[in-house]
């Protein structure tokens, strides 16, 4: 009972005394009240320098209450270095004589201090001395304590250190950079990375063929200086690894692995991702002749140079597209703005709504592509298949589920929608499966869950990829018994729901991070429906613009009778990220800014954010004379020669005209 209120008197009065301080001074109150509370002269807190090395550095050394300089030393010999090993460690006297390095200390005591992370020792905590001491001392269970509250103090400092370090290099090359760019810039940055590493050379270098075999430097320093750029081949180089889209770092004695690599004996490098594909598309690397050190592996810090030098790259190559896209473009200037002044009478778009079938009076469509997926909904319709609709927000997943519903032999039946993603965490189980009475804290009443409701008929689990894990069980269970029971209810209740799910998210990807259950996936997948963006179906704008116009003609009070071909031309060049839901408003939008009968071209018309002001305006003429192209052509029957072919219309050598219908992916439909 004494030894346990003597551990509780010495916690208290340590952590009363260092509870509300952080970093270095923690670590200094720390050692001076063990040095108290345990009457000895000696106290530090030291961390390793090299994981597998018995060389440790001082954090704190305090002599009494007297803070003295840090040091580095050899753990060997010493009772630090069994510490080190993962053990505790009580001597009360003779230490000198068992750990001969431990000149003049007679008692000591100390414990290791590991890591969160690999849970291995990363330093220690030692109080030692020069004279024996009791046995109740040995206070081994409260240096465990602090030692846990000192690891985790080391890795803050150490990641606040190393993220302090990171904005000091970031804003160093922000400002070497700034205003830098193409191959002046990939100069800077080699540069600054063979100094800031403190190795010999560094190169940035990109793909110069498509399957990442053959490089091409962009820039290549030997420290200060430039040498020359040059092609060559990954194989058998640490670059082969890289350009797989990993990370390499080997301290020493690389060549041994990569013989090609003569002389060289420690190498860094990361990749170098495209902002736009994701694909690697280069990589950054430091390499000298010496071994590095631990402290020199700053992948963390290539990684954000090679951001960087990845948008540089795509922005090179989008300038070199665009001049060449603009000398073509120049060449036919006089000829464009003819045919801008000719599309105002002839671009006339087709104003009819065309449907597959009866079976879709909601849906309005002409693309091919997208009456294929109709055709699914036909075949799929009349079985009790689940259906997992998957595609980006707002491209209409909830409209396919109806049409599903609506021609299914449960059409008579209820359609029951849930939101997975609206929904509660805590409230979704019982808005599914219901509960009884007092079931939980709030359950007032009994309440049908919407698998009950659905019962016969068809539930629609919008953003499915949302719903909790814990829940996911439950769901596959109905899925493959028809059974269930309400919270609060062991009794188990059978239902025959025909199931359809939706998505916009990619879940083969959230079964790799356990966010979602594969067994679920492949029972909810049977039959699977992409819905897709508006960007890939631009032939339907036409219709669904002069479809919301009559939508929301009542709602606004106008009604619009002309829609220009300006309009239409600038709604289609846009890429609309917000699908079908993003026109709708927009044309809402548009409907109130309008005066008269006429869709006014105004600031609603949304537009592209390229890379420059040039890149939009290129893309629309582009457009617009490959809209041109294909109305001469459906109005010759695509006869591209002769007195009465396009080619003569255009005022074009046949042979030219090919070349541009190839360039622009034109192709006659069968």
């Amino acid at each position: 009972m004494t030894k346990k209120k003597t551990e509780e008197r010495l916690l208290q009065t340590i952590s009363e005394a260092t509870s509300n301080i952080t970093g270095k001074d923690f670590l200094v109150e720390l050692c001076k009240n063990f040095t108290r509370a345990l009457n000895m002269q000696f106290a530090l807190i030291a961390e390793c320098i090299q994981e597998g090395s018995t060389q440790v550095r001082t954090l704190c050394l305090v002599n009494n209450d007297k803070v003295i300089d840090n040091i580095e030393y050899d753990a060997k010999g010493r009772p630090c270095e069994v510490i080190l090993q993962g053990n505790a460690f009580f001597m009360s006297k003779e230490v000198y004589k068992h750990f001969p390095a431990s000149e003049g200390i007679e008692a000591a005591t100390g414990v290791p201090i590991y890591s969160s992370v690999s849970r291995k020792p990363i330093g220690h905590i030692i109080i030692s001395n020069p004279s024996p001491v009791a046995e109740e001392k040995n206070q081994l269970p409260i240096l465990k304590i602090f030692a846990a509250r000192v690891g985790a103090e080391m890795e803050r400092m150490q990641a606040h250190k190393a993220l302090q370090r990171k904005n000091e290099l970031l804003q160093t090359i922000s400002e070497r950079t700034a205003g830098v760019t193409g191959e002046d810039y990939f100069r800077e940055l080699t540069r600054f990375i063979t100094a800031t590493l403190k190795v010999r050379y560094s190169m940035v270098v990109e793909c110069s063929n498509g399957n990442n075999t053959r490089l091409r430097m962009l820039s290549y320093v030997d420290r200060e200086e430039v040498l020359e750029n040059i092609e060559y081949d990954t194989t058998g180089t640490p670059c082969e690894i890289v350009m797989q889209g990993k990370d390499f770092f080997c301290a020493s004695d690389l060549e041994k692995s990569f013989p090609r690599e003569k002389g060289i004996q420690s190498w860094i490098a990361v990749p170098i991702h495209s902002p736009s594909t994701g694909k690697v598309i280069g990589n950054i690397a430091a390499f000298d002749q010496a071994p590095m050190s631990k402290e020199q592996n700053q992948t963390a810090i290539l990684k954000i140079f090679a951001a960087r030098a990845g948008a540089e790259i795509e922005r090179i190559e989008a300038q070199k597209d665009l001049e060449k896209a603009n000398e073509e473009l120049a060449k036919r200037l006089q000829e464009i703005e003819q045919l801008k002044n000719q599309l105002a009478a002839e671009n006339k778009y087709l104003q009819e709504e065309i449907r597959l079938t009866n079976n879709f009076d909601d849906i309005v469509s002409k693309s091919r592509n997208f009456h294929k997926i109709l055709q699914q909904i036909e075949q799929v319709a009349t079985t009790d298949a689940t259906v997992l609709i998957v595609g980006e927000s707002g491209t209409g997943k909830e409209l396919l589920a109806r049409a599903v519903h609506n021609i299914s032999n449960r059409c008579k039946r209820p359609l029951i929608k849930v939101n997975c993603a609206t929904l509660p965490a805590n409230l979704i189980e019982s808005e599914l499966f219901g509960h009884e009475r007092g079931a939980f804290t709030g359950a007032m009443e009994k309440r049908i869950g919407r698998f009950e409701l659905a019962d016969g008929g068809t539930i629609f689990l919008d953003e499915i990829g949302e719903l909790p894990v814990e829940l996911q069980a439950k769901l596959l269970r109905v899925l493959q018994e028809g059974e269930f029971e309400r919270l609060g209810n062991p009794k188990t209740i059978k239902v025959n729901v025909r199931v359809i799910a939706a998505t916009n998210r990619n879940l083969e990807q959230a079964i790799e991070k356990k966010e979602f259950r594969e067994d679920l996936f492949y029972r909810l997948n049977v039959f699977p429906i992409v819905s897709p963006p508006l960007r890939d179906r631009k032939e339907d704008i036409p219709l669904l613009v002069k479809h919301f116009c009559q939508k929301y003609e009542a709602k606004i009070g106008k009604k619009i009778t002309n829609i220009p071909a300006k309009v239409i031309d600038a709604l289609m060049a846009y890429n609309w990220p917000g699908n079908i839901r993003e026109l709708e408003n927009i044309i809402e939008r548009a409907l109130i800014l309008s005066r008269g009968n006429t869709l006014e071209y105004g600031e609603w018309v949304p537009a592209e954010k390229g890379i420059n002001n040039e890149q939009p305006a290129a893309q629309k003429l582009e457009d617009i004379e490959k809209e041109h192209i294909l109305a001469v052509l459906n109005k010759t029957g695509w006869k591209v020669s002769g007195d009465k072919g396009a080619a003569k219309i255009l005022g074009l050598n046949p042979t030219t005209l090919e070349a541009r219908m190839k360039k622009l992916g034109i192709e006659r439909k069968k």
